[in-house]
Parts: C-alpha cells; sequence; structure tokens
C-alpha cells in the first residue's frame, strides 16, 4: 500500500493565506488525526488530498505519483464528511450501493458487499429504511458504509462526529477505530478535538494559522510539546502557563510569577529572563498539611473543586489571574477558599519562550 506525502502545499483565497507551505508524510496503514483550532486550514487541507480543491502551488503524491491533475474519482480514496450527504429519497441499501451501482458493477456482487458491510456496522436492520427515520448514529454508519463499498486506499474523515452527542460520539469513535484495525488501510481524520486524537491515533498533526506546527505520535506531543500554543491546546486539561522572570542562583535557576518561586534545579538560565512556566495539571502536587519539612513553591486558595470519579480536577488561584488547574486522587477533599500548599515535580516543568512561544527547556 502506498505512503500519502504532501510536499510544500499552499493556498490562498483573496489576501488570506490558509495554508503555508505544508510539509506532511502520512505512512501506510497509520491513524492520522490532523487538530487545529476553527480557521487553522485543516479541513481546507483534507479537500486537497481528496481532490476537490487544488493548491496554489506544492504537491499531492501517492506512491511516488503526483496526483495534482486527477480528478477526485480517480484517486481511490473515500471520504466520509460531517454532514452526512445521503440521498433523502433512497432507502439505506441504495445510499451505501449507489458508489458501485453508478460503476454499472455486477447486482449480486453488490448485494453481497451491502450485506458484508452493514453486518460490519450493525446496520443491516436497516437496509428498507429511509435516512429521514435513522438517528444520528445511525446515518453517520450510513455514510461510512456509503464510503466502505468502494474499497478506497485511503479514508478521509472531515469532523466525521461533530453533530453527534457525547455518550454517541464516544460509540462512533470506537467503530471508526475498530474500522482501521480491521481494514488495516491508512485513515486520515480532521477534528478540533484533541482529546479523540490522544484516545485513537497514531500520528497527531497539530495545525495553527495554515502551518504545521508539531506533528508525532499523540503521547510523544503531549509529553514533549515543540511550543505555547501546543502547550496549551493539546490535552484534556490545558498546561498551566505562568508568565514570570528567571535568574541564575548558582548551579540551578529561579523562575519568580504569579505568586511563585520556583527552584529549577539543573535548569541552565536562558540567555532571555522574561519567559512562561509551563507545567500539567497532573505534575502539581497539593502539599499535605503535615508535610512540614518539603518547600512549597506557592500558596493558594481553592477557587472551585469538581469531582470527576476517577481523579479530582481542582483549581486554584495565587496572583496570577488564571487559577491553576490540578488532577489529584479521587479520595482528596477540599473546600472553597481552602488554603493550600502546591509544588510541581521537577523534572515536569517546562520553559517557553515569552517572546517567540518556542521551548526553552528541557
Amino acid at each position: 500500500m502506498p505512503d500519502l506525502v504532501l510536499k510544500n502545499i499552499s493556498k490562498k483565497y483573496g489576501n488570506t493565506q490558509i495554508l503555508r507551505d505544508i510539509n506532511l508524510q502520512i505512512e501506510d496503514g497509520e491513524f492520522c488525526m490532523i487538530v487545529g483550532p476553527s480557521g487553522s486550514g485543516k479541513t481546507t487541507l483534507l479537500n486537497i488530498i481528496a481532490g476537490f480543491i487544488k493548491p496554489d502551488s506544492g504537491e499531492v503524491i501517492m506512491d511516488g505519483n503526483i496526483l495534482n491533475q486527477l480528478p477526485p474519482r480517480d484517486r481511490s480514496i473515500g471520504m466520509v464528511f460531517q454532514e452526512y450527504g445521503l440521498f433523502s429519497h433512497m432507502t439505506v441499501k441504495r445510499n451505501i450501493s449507489f458508489g458501485l451501482e453508478i460503476k454499472k458493477c455486477d447486482k449480486k456482487d453488490i448485494d453481497k458487499r451491502v450485506i458484508e458491510i452493514t453486518e460490519k456496522l450493525k446496520i443491516r436492520k436497516l437496509l428498507d429504511k429511509k435516512p429521514g427515520l435513522l438517528s444520528g448514529g445511525e446515518a453517520q454508519r450510513v455514510a461510512i458504509g456509503r464510503t466502505l463499498i468502494t474499497d478506497p486506499l485511503f479514508y478521509l474523515f472531515d469532523e466525521p462526529l461533530g453533530n453527534l452527542d457525547a455518550n454517541l460520539r464516544l460509540e462512533m469513535l470506537a467503530e471508526i477505530k475498530r474500522l482501521h484495525l480491521n481494514l488495516k488501510k491508512t485513515f486520515v481524520y480532521v477534528t478540533h478535538d484533541q482529546v479523540q486524537a490522544l484516545s485513537i491515533a497514531s500520528k497527531v498533526v497539530i495545525m495553527k494559522d495554515g502551518k504545521v506546527l508539531q506533528k508525532g505520535h499523540p503521547r510523544d506531543v503531549y509529553n514533549n510539546p515543540g511550543n505555547l500554543f501546543v502547550a496549551e491546546f493539546f490535552g484534556a486539561q490545558s498546561m498551566n502557563l505562568i508568565n514570570g522572570t528567571i535568574v541564575s542562583e548558582g548551579r540551578n535557576s529561579i523562575f519568580s510569577g504569579g505568586g511563585l518561586k520556583v527552584e529549577l534545579k539543573g535548569y541552565p538560565p536562558p540567555e532571555e529572563p522574561e519567559v512562561v512556566l509551563g507545567v500539567k495539571p497532573e505534575d502539581v502536587i497539593i502539599l499535605d498539611k503535615q508535610a512540614g519539612n518539603i518547600k512549597e513553591d506557592g500558596v493558594g486558595k481553592v477557587s472551585s473543586f469538581e469531582f470527576l470519579g476517577d481523579s479530582s480536577l481542582i483549581y486554584v488561584n495565587l496572583e496570577q489571574e488564571k487559577p491553576i488547574s490540578i488532577i489529584a486522587a479521587p479520595e482528596i477533599k477540599l473546600d472553597s477558599n481552602e488554603k493550600v500548599k502546591i509544588k510541581f515535580k521537577e523534572n515536569k516543568i517546562f520553559l517557553f519562550s515569552k517572546k517567540h512561544g518556542g521551548r526553552l527547556y528541557p
């Protein structure tokens, strides 16, 4: 099976630059999720891969062949949209089989494929219904089945779960992951929901303002954000970011800001003293009241406390405007306005440039 390569892809509408020199390689069989806020260019990039939009410059390459001049029907790519786009006057069976019917495939082969696919998607009982009688999840399964039946080399998904409620999104996400494992083909999936990317992608691509900011395995991107945007954007809970200054003190550095004074052991002082300290909510420790021998990094008051079942989400006000978020053990109990001491895990602290947003350390 071929790899998919995007080489120097750029696109502009009027004076607005949508994509800026995108370079990306998607390996055979990967589940690649393209993640970013609205307006980052991710859907435009997907449409360029599909052939619905032509890039102003750059190449879409599959298995060494440049696809730029090929129409969508000749690219062996199947696409699932957020809006299901089902034919309202056709039954589920006709909606799924239509792609093969217009190719004049044998009717017995079509019927066999429809049965196989609807069994796989658990919608065989819906074959005689029309789209108006389907739930959102059922309609999305039909849309996926319509794509599966053509047996493309690549599958493209454009926010396919955006119209579903939270519980159904989780169910359909598991269904799509199962399909990927069974089909062993390349999936390229666009979403603004980074939690989806964390849970099922084998590669994640973070986009902002038409540029790729970081790419890699979700675990690597989450644990090693390359800049401020990725640090704050990617994850179920944003990384805590605190503005401050840093000075050298012996062999170590001292960060001061937001009501905190944090000793950074082994951190060389950066050339620029104005920095942003970053720490993930799960790497903030609330010190036990009896832990008098441990020096805290800051003291604040609990502004809110949320019990999540398997954990507790706590917000603590320091001197900075935005409270620090902390993910703690479920058994911890704190009251609003209760005074707490906090400490950051030493090997889990990041420093970013306040000037250009790049990561300074580690």
